[in-house]
């Protein structure tokens, strides 16, 4: 964790040229306790204001059937953040449809996650080197004039601290 994976998907998501690209963009932050069924229902609201057509929304399929019919046709862009197992996968690619139209959805998640049903593209983030971190820290704090009055034994007991991670 921290090493800027959110930040990364953030960047994606906001950028004017992609927001151009796909007829429809979601964000789904997904909490540890999160089910299938909140995932469908964060995607669906987010298709609410579009639509504007009440359904029963406590009926799973009638969900993922309306997502599903909303989405097709259409090159969209969902970023679920935060994903731990691939658990919930299964479901989202039911319900997702693959127009091969250049659709695409993006998971930020802890660990690799694999399943032989999805074919997955993944990104492995690495943490900054020693001079990425310590030119970031600088980036942060400011007062330029003052780095040279850092101690180096400051210097490293700080690399340490963060260990690579933009977060830390």
């Amino acid at each position: 964790g921290g090493v800027g994976k959110t930040t990364l998907a953030r960047i994606i998501y906001k950028n004017k040229d992609i927001k151009r690209h796909f007829q429809f963009c979601a964000w789904v932050s997904v909490l540890e306790e999160y089910s299938t069924k909140d995932i469908l229902l964060n995607l669906f609201k987010a298709t609410q204001s579009i639509t504007d057509k009440p359904i029963n929304m406590d009926d799973e399929k009638v969900v993922k059937l309306k997502l599903s019919s909303y989405l097709k046709n259409k090159r969209y862009l969902v970023i679920l953040d935060g994903l731990s197992t691939c658990n919930n996968l299964e479901v989202l690619k039911e319900t997702l449809p693959d127009e091969k139209n250049g659709s695409k959805l993006l998971l930020t998640c802890l660990q690799t996650i694999e399943t032989p049903q999805m074919k997955i593209v993944s990104h492995r983030m690495m943490p900054l080197t020693e001079d990425d971190s310590w030119n970031m820290f600088r980036e942060k704090i400011g007062k330029e004039q003052s780095w040279a009055l850092v101690p180096e034994k400051s210097k490293l007991a700080i690399l340490q601290s963060c260990k690579g991670l933009p977060l830390a």
